[in-house]
């Protein structure tokens, strides 16, 4: 992103360091918004936190959460919740995907359905 400072490239190299920094932190200061400034440096709105996971003595994973949240305010953004179960043979059986909004309410609801015997996966939305 180039940042319209007024001020010509002759300008810039007979300034110093400083005044660089200065002239450009003034013009930062008067023209952008902290969410404006976070999205320069960033360049996301929001930003998922570290996954959150637990696993079965076998070392297989049952669960997963995952957090967006919004870079300014740290609010939750909307969160998503896997499950797994397994058959007795350590085989998937169901994986549940659920989507929340910011506020935790249910948004929806898959189910993958793994068979042992062959057949292809099979997704129930609700």
């Amino acid at each position: 992103m180039i940042i319209p400072v007024d001020v010509t490239i002759a300008q810039l190299r007979s300034m110093t360091k400083t005044q660089i920094i200065n002239r450009l932190s003034a013009w930062l200061t008067n023209n952008f918004t902290k969410r404006q400034l976070i999205l320069w440096l960033m360049d996301i709105e929001a930003l998922d936190d570290e996954p959150v996971r637990t696993y079965r003595a076998d070392g297989q994973i049952t669960s997963e959460t995952i957090v967006t949240r919004d870079t300014e305010t740290n609010a939750q953004v909307n969160k998503r919740e896997v499950t797994w179960t397994y058959y007795a043979t350590g085989e998937v059986n169901v994986i549940t995907i659920k989507q929340y909004d910011g506020n935790n309410a249910l948004l929806h609801t898959k189910a993958i359905k793994h068979y042992i015997d062959g057949r292809q996966p099979t997704a129930t939305e609700g």
